[in-house]
């Protein structure tokens, strides 16, 4: 069975990709489990597997999900999961698989994958970073139910650190944009290529090199990521939201972005209390 693993920074369009490929009949995305509450209009068993960290923990100690994160490096955040028997019940309906996760845990799945017999494929979609800095603010200004915080840290992440995954990940598929439906089409048919010539190949789960994330990775600038969702808040809360102009919010988030890379880093950093 075809085990398509989606990768990519925030705004790049993998659930818009996903959710294209769930329209036909071939793919299906795996409910995944996690320990975060329940939001207005979510529904259990469908958008995720809702359960407690206790029940997470016993699960991860039953060695019963494929891959699982926890949102913060203390461990004290929310977990999110792939298990076992989510995958099999897709593919015991006979569909393929199509799974949004973030860098490790596409690593993990590829790895589980091959090992247990499955056709994986990582396929990473590079963003444009304007056009999803302006979808961030365009949402965030239209009376998302998201806070300015949430929003700041989905950019600053975007910025300082997703948009150099491109550099880590060692993806077997790669598009630059899924921006309409004809891009969603080529994503399509390089997938589909790609399966079809892994199935030529007869022993190529015995042979496959199993993959992991590059060297460099790990090294989250996490000071400067606080720098800039700092300002990103300071800035959206001091923004009429009847009057924002989207362009000239991105110019600024992209300037101070700058700043932190430049000859201004040492200033900002220490307007928020971080060391250098």
């Amino acid at each position: 069975m075809r085990f398509l693993i989606l990768v990519a920074p925030s705004g790049a369009g993998k659930t818009y990709f996903s959710n294209y490929l769930n329209v036909g009949d071939q793919y299906k995305e795996v409910v995944s489990t996690t320990t975060r509450e329940m939001r207005a209009g979510e529904v259990s068993g469908v958008d995720y597997h809702f359960i407690s960290k206790s029940e997470f923990k016993k699960k991860i100690e039953a060695n019963q999900f494929l891959e699982f994160i926890n949102t913060k490096a203390d461990a004290q955040g929310d977990y999110y999961g792939t298990s076992i028997a989510a995958v099999e019940a897709v593919f015991n309906a006979g569909q393929s698989i199509v799974h949004v996760v973030e860098p490790v845990g596409a690593i993990n799945l590829y790895n589980h994958a091959l090992e247990l017999g499955w056709m994986p494929a990582i396929l990473f979609i590079n963003v444009n970073i304007d056009l999803a800095l302006e979808r961030f603010v365009d949402r965030y200004f239209s009376k998302s139910s998201a806070s300015a915080e949430e929003y700041a840290d989905r950019i600053a992440q975007l910025l300082l650190w997703e948009s150099d995954w491109i550099n880590y990940i060692p993806y077997t598929v790669y598009s630059d944009k899924s921006e309409t439906e004809e891009d969603l089409k080529k994503m399509e048919v390089k997938a589909d290529a790609y399966f079809e010539s892994y199935r030529k190949i007869a022993d190529r789960r015995i042979n496959a090199v199993k993959l992991s994330l590059k060297k460099g990775f790990f090294d989250k600038p996490v000071d400067k990521i606080h720098a800039l969702k700092q300002f990103i808040i300071e800035e959206f809360e001091s923004i009429d939201a009847n009057s924002f102009k989207t362009k000239e919010i991105v110019k600024s988030i992209k300037a101070k972005r700058e700043a932190l890379s430049g000859n201004e880093k040492e200033k900002i950093l220490l307007a928020y209390g971080l060391d250098m």
